[in-house]
This record gives structure tokens, C-alpha cells and sequence, in this order.
């Protein structure tokens, strides 16, 4: 039975976020790691092969995709967990690093039969929002489908978007809508009001002073002004987003290499994929699915890089909405999705200039194209050989 076993791994904390010369060192450790091992023992001796192996490493650690051959997921699991272990303590630069999370994800097959089997109150719902949902629970460990979550939970996950929303550091909080002192912005005109209509400066929130909508000085819409609180849960759970975006694609990717060639003639089920135009469904390859997922990794490492740009290219206009529904879906999963913290997502959705249609009459593979001569996408997202091609070497 093969398992799609996701390891994460960061580095002690308080150390600074990896730049872009550390990141290429993580990798080339990582790789030449794996490229060395030659087999896998599992508990008690039991033989464990190790099919395949992704690798992203981003400003925060590292993320490893493990596809793993064992008897039960449990050895698949633990198997994983000690050769990542085993590579970290022979690695020197990587010896202080943690791992974070090692989980089992079942193969497409499970997935498929868990689909076909359902037909209960507990079948996986065809809703895209309402899987993200379940899939953001899951993830968290926490509420399970259909529950509330507990005051506890709410308050504490309240607490974890706030503290993540400094990490989002290619934008202030006006990007949110949100204008006051800790902005550095001066504010004039109307009375700052909550989204539901109430005068901001309530504990915790911007004085209430006459402001100017945030984005009118660029010529766009006025924005409702929104509180600081709201401002940071919106800001945290876009951060928060990031590892469910990159993870389901890595997911996706998985199952598509195992059950392709497309999307179209595939069985498996898909988290991101089967939210893109279904009538492109043939042209989702698995190169297009790599394209896609290293333009992903691209695009969420530069909410934390300054400066940002706009999107350059109709796939990172496509997964910035995919980001922003998640971030959408993680706060309405804790009972923090408020009326504020809905138009501070807005807010910034529409400092970003998303706003846009699917290209449903624009072949996926040029998804890639750069709108214009300064816009710069990934090289390898930027290839354009043919799939079959990429690993072909000279003579």
C-alpha cells in the first residue's frame, strides 16, 4: 500500500526567517539526503520502500512530500519519521532543526472508495468551500466536521491568526482596510464604522476619527475601514492559508501521478484541481500540477518578502483567490468570520486587483505567461517543453 506521508520540519525557534541563498542550501541538504539512501526499516525490521520524495523549503522550514510503500500506515508513518530524523542529526547545518508534523494522507484509491462507499451524514460533500473546510479541520486537529468549535478553541485560534499576522510582512494593515496610529497613515473625512455599521474604538480597535477609505489615493474604490483586530485575524489566517494551499496541492499532485494522465480521465478526487474551469479538465497534467504548485510556493513566499507586486500571471491571480477562500474558510471554521473581518478579506482582495474571471477560453499552459516584460514567474513554471521532454538528456 503506498501512503503520501507529509513531514514539516523548522528550525529552532526565534531564528530569522531563511533567505533566499539559506533556502537553496536546506534544499540541496534535503535532496542529497534522499538521493542517498538506499532503502527504509521500518518497526521491527519490516521493509519499507520510499517510491518518491517532494521538497519545498520557504522562509519557515521545510515541507517534504514522502511516498511510501509499507504494510499498514502506521509503519509508513513512523518509517518516514525516522529517516527524516536520521537525516537532520547527520546533517550539521540541519541538526538543531524539528519536525513538526509527520502525518499519513491516504492514496487515491482510499480516497475513491471512501467517496463511492459514502452515503451517509458523514459523505464527503461535493461543496469545494465545505471540503476546505472539513480539510482545515482536520489539519489543526481540532473541530471535527460539523461541530462547533468549543468557546476555547474559537478564543485560542482568535489568538494564533492575531499572532500571525505580523508575518505578513509585504503589507501593512490598511491593506485591510484598518487606519490608525499603528498604521502611520493620517485619516480624514467620514467617521471610521465597523462593517456592520458600528463606530471603531472599542478596546482594541483604531480611535474613531474621520477617515479616508483606504486605496482612494491609487484611484480605486473606497473601502470600508475595519478595526485593528479584524484587520489581524484577516491577516493571520491568510498566513494560516499558505499551508493548507501548498498542501493540497501537494496532495493533488500525488494523486494525480498515481491516478492520471489528466484530471478528466482520473478517478481520484482533488482539492484544488477540481476547483479550476472543469471543462479544461484534459489539460491538467501532472506537469501543469507542478507548474502550478512551484508558482504557488513562489507566490505565498513573497507575502512575507517585500515588496509585493500584483499577480504576473493568470495562475497566481487563480491561486491568490484559492488563498483567499481559504483564508476565508479557516476563520468561518473558528466562528471568527464577522462581518468585519469578511470586508477586511475584501479589502484586501481588492488592493490585490483578483477581481477577475476564470481565463476559461485561455489554454491552461499559458497560465504561465508573465502579463508583461517585468513581471518574472519561476523558471521551471515558465517552461513550456512538452511533458514528456523535461527529463530528457543529451547524449
Amino acid at each position: 500500500m503506498t501512503y503520501v506521508v507529509t513531514v514539516t520540519m523548522a528550525p529552532p525557534e526565534g531564528t530569522p526567517d531563511l533567505d533566499a541563498l539559506q533556502r537553496e542550501g536546506v534544499l540541496f541538504l534535503l535532496r542529497k539526503g534522499f538521493d542517498s539512501l538506499e532503502a527504509i526499516e521500518g518497526p521491527d525490521g519490516t521493509e519499507v520502500d520510499l517510491m518518491d520524495d517532494l521538497i519545498a523549503v520557504h522562509p519557515g522550514g521545510a515541507l517534504l512530500k514522502l511516498f511510501v510503500d509499507a504494510p499498514a500506515l502506521e509503519f509508513a508513518e513512523e518509517a518516514a519519521r525516522e529517516v527524516v530524523t536520521e537525516l537532520l542529526d547527520t546533517s550539521e547545518p540541519l541538526a538543531d532543526w524539528q519536525i513538526t508534523r509527520c502525518a499519513v494522507e491516504l492514496n487515491s484509491e482510499l480516497l475513491q472508495e471512501s467517496l463511492d462507499a459514502a452515503d451517509g451524514p458523514d459523505a464527503p460533500p461535493a461543496d469545494p468551500a465545505e471540503r476546505a473546510r472539513r480539510h482545515a479541520a482536520a489539519d489543526a486537529g481540532e473541530a471535527s466536521p460539523g461541530d462547533t468549535p468549543a468557546p476555547t478553541e474559537a478564543e485560542a485560534m482568535r489568538t494564533r491568526l492575531r499572532e500571525l499576522a505580523p508575518l505578513l510582512t509585504s503589507f501593512p494593515l490598511t491593506a485591510f482596510g484598518c487606519a490608525g496610529e499603528e498604521t502611520g497613515r493620517e485619516v480624514t473625512g467620514e467617521t471610521a464604522r465597523t462593517a456592520s455599521g458600528e463606530p471603531v474604538g472599542a478596546a482594541g480597535t483604531v480611535a474613531v476619527e474621520p477617515v479616508e477609505a483606504a486605496g482612494t489615493a491609487n484611484g480605486e474604490a473606497p473601502r470600508t475601514v475595519v478595526g485593528k483586530e479584524a484587520a489581524e485575524i484577516a491577516a493571520g489566517a491568510l498566513i494560516y492559508a499558505i499551508d493548507l494551499l501548498v498542501d493540497e496541492l501537494f496532495t493533488d499532485l500525488a494523486a494525480l501521478e498515481e491516478d492520471g494522465p489528466t484530471v478528466a480521465r482520473s478517478n481520484a478526487t482533488f482539492m484544488i484541481l477540481d476547483d479550476l474551469p472543469p471543462h479544461l479538465a484534459d489539460e491538467y497534467t501532472v506537469l501543469f500540477t507542478r507548474r502550478l504548485t512551484v508558482t504557488a510556493i513562489t507566490l505565498t513566499s513573497r507575502l512575507t518578502r517585500p515588496p509585493f507586486g500584483p499577480p504576473t500571471c493568470v495562475a497566481e491571480r487563480l491561486l491568490l483567490g484559492s488563498l483567499l477562500t481559504q483564508a476565508e474558510v479557516t476563520a468561518d471554521l473558528y466562528g471568527l468570520l464577522t462581518d468585519e473581518v469578511a470586508q477586511a478579506l475584501e479589502n484586501f482582495a481588492a488592493s490585490l486587483n483578483t477581481a477577475a474571471s476564470h481565463p476559461t477560453h485561455e489554454a491552461p499552459e499559458s497560465w504561465f505567461t508573465p502579463f508583461t516584460d517585468e513581471c518574472r514567474v519561476h523558471p521551471y513554471a515558465a517552461n513550456e517543453e512538452p511533458e514528456e521532454t523535461l527529463h530528457e538528456l543529451p547524449d
